[in-house]
Parts: C-alpha cells; structure tokens; sequence
C-alpha cells in the first residue's frame, strides 16, 4: 500500500538554480536530465516566482536552468507548479491587450525586474522564440486543482512576534471523492 505523499514546498527561486540545485541535493533529491527525482513518498511543490532574480543575484543561465528543472519535474509527475506573481507579471510583460498597449508597462522599473528573465531568453521578442513558444504558456496554464489542490484562500498572515511581511499561500489537499 502506497503511503502519503510528502510535499516539499520551495517558493522564491527568482532563477537563482544554483541555490535550487543545493536545496534539492539537501533534501536527498536526485539529479536527472535537467530535473530532480523526490525521494520515494516526497513531490515538490513548487509556488512560483521561478523567474526575476532580484538586481545583483543574477546567475547567468539560471531563470533558463531553472525553467527547464522545473518544467521536467512537473512533466515527469515529480512536482506541480503554481504560478506566481513574477510568472503574472511576465505574462502581462508580453502580451498586447485589445488595444495594443502592454498589459504590463514597460517602464524602468517593470524592465529592471524582469532583466534577469530577459538576459537568458534574448529570443524573448521572437514570437517563435523559445521564451514566447515555450516558457511563457506553460507558466500560464499551471492549475491549482487539476494538480489536486485547492488554494482556499490567500492572506495576509501575523507571525506570532509580529508581521511576516510576506503572502502566504495557505494550501490543502484536495477532499478524495
């Protein structure tokens, strides 16, 4: 009889593959292709924000390495991902809406984010390009509850000594029916 799964929860990578690779390697996962292979009972949950290294943590390479570790790990059944800010605001980065302006503006700021993603995809305007072809859909259609979760609701949350300053996803596995 099979036993629970055990998820282990990795948020905020921010392309820095480097740190990914000694995290999985700490938790005993295996390095296979471009992935990483759970220990028996373990799956990786990934909670977005994969991309935008933060200015001065650039890792060349590593939104790319990154990209494709995950990506294999959730084609392979070892991992779900969930979209997070970062991955929307790519989105938003290169999509026109109906009138033809940037959903997301392309101000200092925006493109100072999203320099780090730039740099390893600099197909990135190429509409054929592996950022626009690949990367850019498969971060877009990641589902919380086809993965077999529900995301009830997301919070502000208070640390018992004072304010966490960050989002908190709250997850659950989803009711077996």
């Amino acid at each position: 009889m099979k036993g629970p799964t055990h998820y282990d929860i990795i948020g905020d990578v921010h392309g820095r593959f480097d740190k990914l690779s000694a995290l999985m390697r700490r938790m005993n996962y295996r390095i296979r292709g471009p992935g990483f292979v759970p220990p028996a009972g373990h799956k990786a949950l990934f909670l977005g924000d994969l991309l935008d290294p933060k200015p001065g943590h650039e890792s060349p390479g590593g939104v790319r390495a990154t990209l494709h570790a995950v990506k294999a790990m959730v084609d392979a059944g070892d991992a779900f991902c969930l979209m997070g800010n970062h991955e929307l605001n790519a989105i938003y980065f290169h999509s026109r809406g109906p009138d033809g302006q940037w959903l997301r503006s392309r101000g200092d700021k925006n493109v100072r984010m999203h320099t780090g993603t730039l740099a390893d995809f600099p197909d990135y305007g190429d509409p054929a390009g592996e950022w626009l072809s690949l990367w850019l859909p498969w971060s877009a259609i990641e589902n919380p509850a086809a993965a077999g979760f529900h995301l009830p609701t997301t919070r502000w949350e208070r640390d018992c000594g004072g304010w966490n300053g960050g989002l908190a996803y709250c997850c659950r596995p989803a009711p077996r029916t």
